[in-house]
């Protein structure tokens, strides 16, 4: 009999073949050390004096990218017989098969769902004191007779449909909650000693790749601990300043008077939060607190604002003011088109020299050729308007 690969002794260590002399004797080492020189190395007789709880004889396959699974691979793990059932290999059990439990709960519900409804219950009357009723929509039917029970197995009865009905619920409620906890599991790395010991050696010796471990590398852990401690020092930071807010009066009722609310700025002391623009750092200006913004931007005078009146000032009509120039000529466009025939080809175009000094006043007309004409004034014009932003008392002396 070749010697085992691996031995686990009770002081917990694990040792793994390193070597065979050439006597044919089995050399060990400890998992966890790289390099051991032989005459160092414990035999296998060495272990068993110092009890020998576990072997194994074959080492684990180098981990790699799972392949993808099918979803009757993951109802049924060892495939199908030539009548389409799930295959259960000897040692499994049937739980080890999805499609099984899911089929074998079906068949419960369907059961519990035909069976009469409402709470069960003995007959109070003497004359059918062996009868099982139930109380459904107001109305009591008979379930059956149950004579020469035991109390126990008749409590058992009585109780069936609901404990039945809340165990289904309570199992799709796991089930669910298993499947998130699968989709939000970490897997360490297979070549972290940390999680896997000796295994993990033997990974990286079958030529597995050495990766950090996302649980217990020290990177990780100490960024973890450095959040525990972070948010461990900003609740004991809230919890000081809550309390001492607080005012109590000894046999009062309640003996609590008092107690003052936190500011926004205290909220941000304590927990680290900047007060900046929402153009600095995308919060929105929902979200920014609004009085410190107008507190950050007191003094600064906003830049004047520029309208565009689109109007005709021959017949004194104004058509209205936008925040386009763009918008201001469309409006007259289609105001100069709704005075000529549906069907005339029309061509629009606007001029800044129809008027004196019109680029110093931002004044442009709209004129318009209709057919084979010449081109004619329409007297709709865009005026740009400059609107302060502030009042001027000096001005509008």
């Amino acid at each position: 009999m070749s010697a085992p690969l691996v031995v686990n002794t009770k002081d917990g260590a694990c040792w793994t073949r390193r070597t065979v002399t050439e006597g044919g004797i089995a050399l060990y080492a400890l998992a966890d050390v790289c390099k051991c020189p032989e005459y160092v190395m414990a035999t296998l007789a060495e272990l068993a004096e110092c009890g020998i709880v576990g072997s194994a004889d074959v080492l684990p396959v180098p981990v790699g990218p799972e392949p993808p699974v099918d979803a009757d691979r993951a109802k049924a793990p060892w495939g199908r017989g030539a009548d389409g059932r799930p295959l259960l290999p000897m040692g499994a059990h049937w739980t080890d098969v999805p499609e099984l439990v899911d089929r074998n709960l079906a068949d419960i519900q369907a059961r519990v769902d035909e069976a009469q409804p409402g709470s069960w219950f003995v007959s109070p009357t003497a004359e059918a004191p062996d009868t099982v009723c139930t109380q459904y929509e107001g109305y009591t039917r008979t379930v059956g007779r149950f004579a020469n029970v035991l109390p126990a197995d008749l409590e058992l009865v009585l109780h069936a449909h609901s404990d039945l009905r809340w165990c289904l619920g309570m199992i799709a409620k796991l089930r669910v909650r298993v499947a998130e906890l699968e989709a939000d599991y970490v897997a360490p790395s297979p070549s972290c000693t940390r999680c896997y010991g000796a295994d993990a050696a033997r990974f990286v010796a079958q030529g597995g790749v050495t990766a950090s471990c996302p649980v217990c590398d020290p990177s990780e852990v100490e960024r973890l601990r450095a959040q525990v401690a972070e948010l461990e020092a900003q609740r004991e930071a809230l919890a000081e300043r809550l309390l001492a807010g607080q005012q109590w009066e000894r046999g009062r009722d309640p003996e609590l008077v008092s107690e003052n609310f936190v500011s926004q700025s205290e909220l941000r002391s304590i927990f680290g939060i900047p007060l900046a623009p929402p153009w600095a750092d995308g919060i929105t200006q929902r979200i920014a607190p609004v009085q410190a913004l107008r507190d950050e931007h007191a003094g600064v005078v906003p830049a004047p604002v520029t309208v565009y009146r689109a109007e005709h000032p021959d017949s004194g009509i104004t058509l209205g003011h936008y925040g386009t120039e763009a918008a201001a000529r469309a409006h007259c466009e289609a105001t100069e088109r709704r005075s000529w025939p549906t069907g005339t080809s029309l061509s629009f175009d606007w001029i800044r020299d129809a008027l004196p000094e019109d680029d110093e006043n931002g004044i442009a007309e709209l004129v318009v050729t209709a057919g084979q004409s010449e081109e004619s004034t329409t007297g709709y014009i865009v005026t740009a308007l400059e609107v302060p932003s502030e009042y001027d008392e000096e001005a509008d002396a």
